[in-house]
Parts: C-alpha cells; structure tokens; sequence
C-alpha cells in the first residue's frame, strides 16, 4: 500500500491597530498589521494604502485600512482596521 505525507501550513493572522484615533486636521496615525506568519515567516504585508511592504506606518487620511499578511509557505490573510 502506498503512502503521503501531507502538510498543512498554518495561517499567518493579523489584527491591525492605529494608535490614534480620529485623525485631526493635520495629524496622523501609526498603523500596525500586529501580524504573526502562522507557519514558516512572514514575507510580504500589502496595506489597501500607500504604506507597501511595511509592518507598520504613518498615514494622515481617515479611512478604512486593510492589510494582507503572507507568509513564506504562501498562506495568506486580510484583515482591517477603521482610522
């Protein structure tokens, strides 16, 4: 009888934060994916925003942000934070 091994990667997560909240005129606020790769690491973070592959940032329009985490085994998450 033959046999496979099958591995299942686990998902990286994600719960973005904002350190302040509601942005006034002229300020800004640090967002942060607050993400852990699950399995393997994390390789990329896509923000829906101008911040790119970054961990955390600075933003200074009010809106809702989301992040996608991805981790080395391709195992991806969204999640998203109003500022």
């Amino acid at each position: 009888t033959a046999s496979t091994t099958v591995t299942v990667n686990a998902n990286p997560s994600a719960a973005p934060s904002f350190s302040v909240n509601p942005i006034c005129s002229g300020g800004s606020t640090t967002l942060s994916a607050n993400a852990t790769a699950g399995s393997g690491t994390i390789s990329s973070y896509a923000w829906s925003s101008t911040l790119g592959n970054v961990a955390s940032g600075s933003v200074s329009t009010a809106g809702t942000y989301t992040v996608t985490v991805t981790n080395s085994n391709g195992c991806t998450v969204a999640a998203t934070s109003p500022s």
